[in-house]
């Protein structure tokens, strides 16, 4: 198995350093995606739905997100604590077009995930509309709630509390 990877590492473009962006989009097909955009897709090498390639650097197997290297090649330098936003929201898309540098917090926020569902909500469960003057963020955690609901809460729950203590 040793000469099998030494074979295909001395053949590959690894060996050689980066590959050329002309090299990787050689690579990659250009598909639709779901919401009918241009994005170009590589079809192999996927981590967690992320295009990536690798590199061996002194011996070391090095991962590298390819969406990122593409940008950086055609767009400049982009900064390492911003966090690469797919705008087509196709996560193995390469299209430098469909890439925007921002901070990790508005990235969650543009997702699908819960957090950015949470952040969305206009109104509680119960109804009630969540305005900063309506809505409790409880210290030290980033959670919102409801001022209705939670004094509603709290009197049923000491209701309850009562009438244990006396039995």
């Amino acid at each position: 198995m040793k000469g099998v990877y030494q074979r295909t590492y001395r053949n590959s473009y690894h060996a050689k350093g980066y590959p050329t962006v002309e090299e990787v989009f050689a690579l990659c097909t250009s598909t639709p995606s779901p919401i009918g955009s241009d994005c170009i897709i590589k079809e192999t090498n996927h981590m967690n739905g992320y295009a990536v390639m690798h590199r061996v650097i002194n011996r070391h197997r090095t991962i590298i997100p390819l969406h990122r290297y593409i940008y950086n090649q055609l767009c400049g330098e982009m900064p390492k604590e911003l966090h690469s936003d797919h705008l087509c929201r196709n996560r193995a898309c390469i299209n430098p077009e469909h890439i925007e540098p921002v901070a990790p917090a508005e990235n969650i926020l543009r997702g699908v995930g819960i957090t950015a569902q949470l952040a969305r909500r206009t109104h509680c469960s119960e109804g009630h509309e969540l305005t900063t003057k309506n809505s409790y963020c409880r210290p030290g955690r980033n959670q919102r709630c409801c001022r209705a609901c939670r004094s509603t809460n709290h009197s049923i729950t000491n209701k309850l509390y009562r009438i244990r203590s006396v039995a």
